[in-house]
């Protein structure tokens, strides 16, 4: 049996916590690589008990700060790091920093599918032995057990990693750092933990993190969720180009000045007119380029809609509610029991499977890149050429000016076409991987979590190239775990509940609220 910390609602930030002291500080912190400066005297602090948020577009300089402080780069001269009142210079080691007591959980947890949670304990932090060298598994579970409480978790010791959720893999990488760490005298780095969780299973994990710094641990949170730095955050720290830009409180600054402190500019960018527009080309359109009747597939019931030529809508739900398992069965990806799905001219067909979907005009991006959207180990080029590939047969020059293209107008950085895959950011790549499919000119493109764990400023770039697609009469489905993406992209949200229609959102209902408020009827 699996669990999870309950809670419902934010702990308030507050300065009323039971440790003291300075936990991180970190003074001109500045690192190049050969001729390139990745950060430039960069001065922060943590308390103990202060929750701070690290915010920045890819490149910014996040990642190589954690690194420093964690002991896997060295600094450059003039760099001093110091922790918990002790000065290690610029020649911190992963060994010493673990000493001084940081403790740093990453974007995906380091588990291994066939041992249990338990083993996980014991790999981490030795396994209790008895009588002629045996493991005893009762301690072990013990221990393991006590440490998954302390951080409100009550999953099973025995359950086996491949079998945990991925809001409970986070849980038991944080109850594995925090293990041995005493509140008072740890600093806990969160590298993008909560990047590609779903906000149900971030936020209480992020409660959980406040209610331990009101005993006094230190807490870093390097993330991209504007909602979390609010919510949970003491303090902010934004850097650009490897300078810290802004600082302070998250309640003296917006979410627009955020944004704008990372991007360079004013915040979000203003997005199409799309209710304007999208109502007059409906009015111009003889029909739906999408159509939806009495869907049933599994995990969807009764499912019937429509989308016009122009429009971008929307499918809101919470996790489990089945918006993912749509967005496949549209895509041709999961089979459909009954049912009828029409895309623009092409006929309704019971074999309807994803050749089917791509000769009828229908791209699909899934919410996994690694997994389903992208071929790591190839190049860019590559992956983006794959759909097309047949078309570039003895045509390099076109293939090399439609990948060039993608790169020019998505920015994609850096703008090497044979660089492998996997070596680009994840905003990136989802970048790439979006412009692969605009280069198939979709009638309907599907995009589940389009923009998941990726930065603002790539964030901007990806809704801003779902747009021209609407603006230039195709049709956009849109899936997302984000109300507030929902709110200012799309023209309707639909939303799912059980895997069944229950509400729909138009004109100046189309905000953040009320989607939430319909998701959690």
């Amino acid at each position: 049996m699996t669990g999870s910390v309950s809670a419902t609602t934010p702990v308030p930030p507050s300065s009323a916590v039971q440790g003291s002291g300075v936990a991180l500080q970190a003074s001109g912190l500045s690192k190049s690589f050969a001729n390139t400066q990745v950060l430039r005297s960069v001065d922060l602090t943590v308390d103990c008990g202060e929750v701070r948020a690290l915010l920045g577009s890819n490149g910014s300089g996040k990642s190589t700060f954690v690194r420093l402080i964690t002991g896997t780069y060295e600094a450059d001269e003039g760099s001093d790091i110091r922790l918990f009142g002790h000065s290690f210079g610029r020649a911190l080691t992963p060994v010493a920093a673990r000493a001084a007591g940081v403790r740093t959980i990453h974007q995906e947890a380091p588990l291994v599918g066939q041992l249990s949670v338990a083993d996980h304990f014991g790999i981490s932090h030795g396994f209790p032995s008895r009588a002629l060298g045996r493991i005893s598994q009762r301690t072990l579970h013990q221990l393991a057990s006590e440490a998954l409480e302390r951080i409100g978790s009550g999953i099973d010791p025995r359950t086996l990693a491949r079998d945990l959720s991925a809001g409970d893999r986070a849980l038991v990488a944080l109850a594995l750092a925090l293990a041995d760490a005493e509140p008072g005298k740890a600093l806990l780095v969160l590298d993008e933990a909560t990047a590609l969780l779903p906000a149900n299973d971030a936020n209480p994990i992020l409660q959980r993190l406040r209610e331990l710094a009101r005993d006094g641990l230190a807490v870093l949170v390097v993330t991209h969720r504007l909602r979390e730095v609010t919510d949970y955050c003491d303090t902010l720290t934004v850097l650009r180009d490897g300078v810290v830009v802004l600082a302070g409180s998250p309640r003296d600054v917006t979410h627009d000045d955020i944004v704008g402190a990372m991007v360079g500019g004013s915040g979000t960018v203003q997005l199409r007119n799309h209710q304007t527009r999208a109502r007059v080309q409906r009015e111009q359109s003889a029909r739906p380029l999408v159509r939806v009747r009495d869907l049933y597939a599994q995990g969807l019931t009764d499912v019937a809609f429509e989308v016009w030529p122009g429009e971008i809508v929307g499918f809101a739900g919470v996790v489990g509610s089945g918006t993912s398992q749509l967005a496949r069965v549209l895509a041709g990806a999961t089979p459909h029991q009954s049912g009828t799905i029409e895309v623009a001219d092409a006929p309704a067909t019971k074999d309807w499977n994803s050749r089917a979907a791509i000769n009828a005009g229908l791209c699909f991006m899934p919410q996994d890149r690694h997994a389903e959207g992208a071929l790591l180990a190839m190049s860019l080029r590559d992956n983006v050429a794959l759909p097309r590939y047949q078309s570039y047969w003895r045509k390099r020059k076109l293939e090399s000016s439609d990948v060039e293209g993608v790169i020019r107008d998505l920015e994609v950085t850096p703008p090497i076409a044979d660089k492998p895959f996997a070596e680009f950011s994840g905003g990136n790549q989802q970048k790439a991987l979006l412009g692969k499919w605009l280069l198939l000119r979709p009638k309907v493109l599907v995009l589940d979590d389009p923009t998941y764990g990726v930065d603002p400023n790539a964030r901007e770039t990806l809704l801003k190239a779902i747009c021209s697609v609407a603006d230039g009469g195709g049709s956009v489905i849109v899936i997302s775990t984000e109300p507030e993406q929902l709110a200012r992209l799309c023209d309707r949200v639909l939303v799912l509940q059980a895997g069944e229609l229950t509400d729909e959102l138009t004109g100046t209902n189309v905000n953040e609220e009320e989607i939430t408020l319909a998701c959690s009827r």
